[in-house]
């Protein structure tokens, strides 16, 4: 009997955890992240693709060209491309490599990107 309760409080301790750290990564997957702006002017934001966008909320300033590295961690079909309609941007992502996508975000407002088959979505936010 004591062996049993054992294995439950470890069971019930390592549930807890793990909600705990599932939970601390979906609110900061939606937390916004500022792009760095450089000496010249221009914005920049390094992304991380791997089942999903890390950061997946960019927040930029209009009017000054926005460079987006997406570092593709895998070679999932689904995150093969990235897609920004509302720029006209439709880039291949290729696996394991760095892929600089430059855009100029002239009016303030939230544009959806994502992949090409709109399972994986991210958000840029511009003020």
């Amino acid at each position: 009997m004591g062996f049993t309760l054992l294995v439950w409080s470890v069971l019930i301790a390592v549930l807890f955890l793990g909600a705990s750290i599932l939970q601390q990564m979906v609110v900061r997957a939606g937390e916004p992240v500022k792009a760095h702006v450089s000496p010249d002017g221009a914005q920049r934001v390094h992304v991380e693709v791997r089942n999903g966008y890390h950061p997946q909320v960019i927040q930029a300033r209009s009017g000054r060209p926005l460079n987006l590295y997406f570092y593709r961690i895998e070679d999932q079909p689904c995150s093969e491309e990235i897609v920004l309609e509302d720029f006209g941007v439709r880039q291949t992502l290729p696996p394991y490599k760095t892929t600089r996508v430059e855009i100029v975000p002239f009016q303030p407002g939230e544009y959806e990107f994502g992949c090409g088959h709109h399972v994986l979505q991210g958000k840029l936010i511009v003020q």
